[in-house]
C-alpha cells in the first residue's frame, strides 16, 4: 500500500471507525508478518548479537525505531570518524 494511503488511512482513524479498524488491522498483518520474518532469523541464529526477537520486530515496524536504526546505519556506513 503506498506511503500517501498509509498517511491518510491513519490521519482518518481517530475520526472514522471503518477507518481505525482497517488501520488495527493493517498494523497487526503487519507486525505479525515483520515478526515473522524475525523469529525465522532468530531461529537461524542470524539475528546480532544482544537484538532480540521483540527489539528487531520493533526497529522493523515501529516507524520511530526504523527511522533510528535507519540514521545510525547510515552514519556508520557513509560518514568518516571524526
Amino acid at each position: 500500500m503506498p506511503g500517501g494511503v498509509l498517511k491518510t488511512l491513519r490521519s482518518a482513524a481517530p475520526v472514522d471507525p471503518d477507518a481505525a479498524a482497517l488501520w488495527r488491522l493493517i498494523q497487526t498483518d503487519f507486525y505479525g508478518n515483520q515478526r515473522a520474518i524475525v523469529e525465522r532469523l532468530h531461529a537461524k541464529r542470524a539475528l546480532r548479537a544482544g537484538l532480540d526477537v521483540a527489539r528487531a520486530t520493533d526497529i522493523l515496524w515501529t516507524p520511530e525505531q526504523w527511522e533510528r536504526w535507519f540514521a545510525d546505519t547510515a552514519c556508520a556506513q557513509l560518514l568518516g570518524r571524526p
